[in-house]
């Protein structure tokens, strides 16, 4: 009997790895296949203009302040870093390269929370399925072949940020302040991780690890006002309403219709956005543990409140790439929901977790389905307009893929020039 018992485990524990294996290996096929190496938008100015002119820098001081301009209330340093390597061992082919490394930090932060819910919070194997179909559904598709978005948002505001939440829960608070400084000079969002750390240390009276991260953070706050004047970020502050539906719809954006503007969904968004915290605080007050699980839920809230102040209109919050942030969140309150579940004896307590799992699996399907057009749409689009512009060097044909046609013309001849980013054989890899 006991070796049946075994063997079905094996089984079991088989069969769950294969689960958890899929949607990480259909993630990185996707970005691998619908990724190609032309920059687009925004990423004629940061990183590749940028970037540009710190090579083109004398001195190293001077570089790193190049390399640190801020952009629409950003500092994307670490994003410039990464090409600039690039550029100094050789690879030409920096956009594609930095995608999927960008890509790769989302897929590590889905990792690092199954990590920690695995050996920190004690979830079977099993209890750990529906995660990686929440987090690696594709519903924030825009981001996903779009650099100056994936690198922000996928390591500045995801791995980063989760990294650092789950070094305070874990009674670190350096490495907290050095993971989340790294968030901080990627992407702008980061800053909500702050105030709920702070919040946190003097709510559990945490006064030496809380002293150690203040001092730290007021370090950065120097750093960062120093780079990043407050003045150059200063918007009109919303209705409370506003903020609230604002806040909701950013939390419940895991649904994607394919589209870049998702305001037909924002009602059913916000629905989905109050179950979210309905289920976070009624499960907090009876969850001792999970801290970096509440932390994370708290600052992605705290994200959503600060994104309706940077965004004057209501309903801009429902581009595609938010549904990151909402993803997150999802996946923080089914943690909370398994942690509940995973108390109770009884063998049908599986059966909630095995509906969410059905659930999840459904949305990240889903995600497959309808996402997967607009990325190959992007995809052909860019490879026709730059192969269009290396075959006549019209300017016309770039209107499609940049802001400024002319701009864009010389950042392509200086990269090519410079050896950051040959252009001319975008189309090769």
């Amino acid at each position: 009997m006991s070796q049946l018992k075994f063997g079905t485990n094996k089984i079991a524990l088989g069969f769950s790895s294969l689960l958890i294996a899929i949607p990480f290996l259909v993630y990185f096929y996707i970005v691998n296949h619908y990724t190609v190496d032309i920059p687009v938008w925004d990423d004629y100015v940061n990183p590749l203009d940028i970037t540009n002119k710190a090579i083109e820098a004398s001195p190293w001081k001077e570089k790193l302040l190049l390399l640190a301009t801020p952009m629409n209330g950003h500092i994307p340093f670490l994003p410039r870093v990464l090409l600039y390597l690039q550029f100094l061992v050789g690879v030409t082919s920096c956009i594609k390269t930095a995608l999927i490394v960008s890509n790769v930090g989302w897929m590590l932060a889905t990792a690092l929370i199954m990590y920690y819910c695995y050996r920190s919070l004690k979830l079977p194997i099993m209890y750990l399925i529906p995660i990686p179909y929440f987090m690696l559904s594709i519903a924030h598709w825009e981001a996903m072949d779009f650099y100056s978005s994936a690198f922000q948002m996928y390591w500045g505001s995801g791995l980063l940020v989760v990294g650092g939440l789950i070094a305070v829960a874990s009674g670190r608070p350096l490495l907290a302040s050095l993971l989340l400084l790294g968030g901080l000079f990627s992407s702008g969002g980061t800053l909500a991780a702050y105030p709920v750390c702070l919040l946190y240390y003097l709510l559990t009276r945490q006064w030496k690890g809380g002293i150690i991260f203040l001092v730290c953070s007021l370090a950065v706050a120097w750093l960062y006002v120093a780079v990043n004047p407050p003045g150059n970020n200063l918007h009109r502050i919303p209705a409370v309403d506003a903020i609230v539906l604002y806040t909701l719809t950013f939390l419940g954006n895991i649904m994607s219709t394919g589209q870049w503007d998702l305001s037909a969904l924002a009602w059913t968004h916000r629905a989905i956005g109050a179950s979210m915290i309905i289920i976070m605080f009624f499960f907090t007050w009876r969850q001792k543990n999970a801290t970096a699980i509440k932390l994370i839920f708290f600052t992605i809230v705290l994200m959503g409140m600060m994104a309706s102040y940077m965004r004057m209109d209501l309903y801009a919050f429902a581009v595609s790439r938010y549904a990151m942030y909402a993803l997150l969140a999802a996946t923080c309150s089914y943690i909370m929901f398994a942690l509940h579940y995973k108390q109770s004896s009884n063998r049908s307590s599986l059966i909630p977790v095995a509906l969410v799992a059905v659930i999840a699996i459904g949305l990240w399907a889903h995600s497959l389905l309808v996402c997967r057009t607009p990325l190959q749409s992007n995809h052909d689009q860019r490879v026709a307009h730059m192969r269009g512009y290396i075959e006549t060097h019209d300017l016309g044909v770039l209107s499609e893929i940049t802001w400024n046609v002319e701009h864009a013309r010389g950042v392509l001849e200086t990269s090519r020039k410079l050896g950051l980013y040959d252009y001319t054989r975008a189309l090769s890899q």
